[in-house]
C-alpha cells in the first residue's frame, strides 16, 4: 500500500527525485542481524524501487543504521534513493553513517565527494565562455547548424552545473536547519 501511493507520487512528479529516511524494510537478508528476515517485504521494497527507476546510493560507515539497545537486533532501515539519471549526472554521491548518541538510529549524510567548489566554478566559467563564443559567431553570421546543437549541448550541461550547486546550496541549509533549528524551535 505505501510503496503504491509512493510510486504514484513519483510517477507524477516532475523532475527530479531523492528520497530520504527510515523505510522500515531492508533489501536483503544481510541488512539484518538478530531478527527475522522477511522476504516478501524485501521483494516488495526492491520492486517499489526498480519499478520508479529509483537507486540506492552507495552507504559508507557502518553496515547498520538502527541498534536495539542491547545491540542483539541491527538493521539497515535508513537510506537515501535517488533517480538513476540523477546518479549519472553526480556519480560521486555518497552517503557515511554517522555516531548514534540519543537515537537508536544512526544519522546518514549524504554528499558529492569529489566535486569540490573551484572545479565547479572553473567549469562553470569556461561553459559560460564557451557559450559566448558561440553566441558572438552566431550573431556575426557564421551560424552553422552544428553550431545551434554545439550551443544547446554547452547550455544543457551549464544548466547541469547550475543545478547541483542549487542542490548543494539546499542541502546545507538543511543540514545547518536540523543542526542548530530555527527560531521557532
Amino acid at each position: 500500500m505505501l510503496w503504491d501511493y509512493l510510486s504514484l507520487v513519483i510517477l507524477n512528479w516532475e523532475g527530479e527525485v531523492v528520497i530520504i529516511g527510515d523505510f522500515n524494510e531492508v533489501r536483503d537478508k544481510s541488512e539484518r542481524f538478530g531478527s527475522v528476515f522477511n522476504r516478501q517485504g524485501a521483494y516488495n521494497f526492491n520492486s517499489f524501487i526498480s519499478s520508479v527507476g529509483l537507486v540506492e546510493v552507495p552507504l559508507g560507515g557502518c553496515s547498520f543504521t538502527w541498534c536495539h539497545k542491547s545491540a542483539t537486533k541491527m538493521s539497515k532501515l535508513d537510506r537515501f534513493l535517488i533517480y538513476d539519471n540523477l546518479m549519472c549526472l553526480c556519480p560521486n554521491i555518497s552517503s557515511s553513517t554517522l555516531d548514534r548518541y540519543l537515537s537508536d538510529h544512526r544519522p546518514i549524510l549524504m554528499r558529492e565527494v569529489k566535486l569540490n567548489k573551484e572545479c565547479s566554478n572553473s567549469r562553470k566559467r569556461k561553459l559560460k565562455a564557451e557559450l559566448a563564443d558561440l553566441d558572438l559567431a552566431t550573431d556575426k553570421g557564421d551560424r552553422e547548424v552544428i553550431d545551434v546543437n554545439m550551443r544547446h549541448e554547452v547550455f544543457r550541461l551549464l544548466q547541469n552545473v547550475e543545478k547541483i550547486e542549487s542542490l548543494e546550496v539546499a542541502q546545507k541549509a538543511k543540514i545547518k536547519w536540523a543542526i542548530e533549528g530555527d527560531e521557532n524551535s
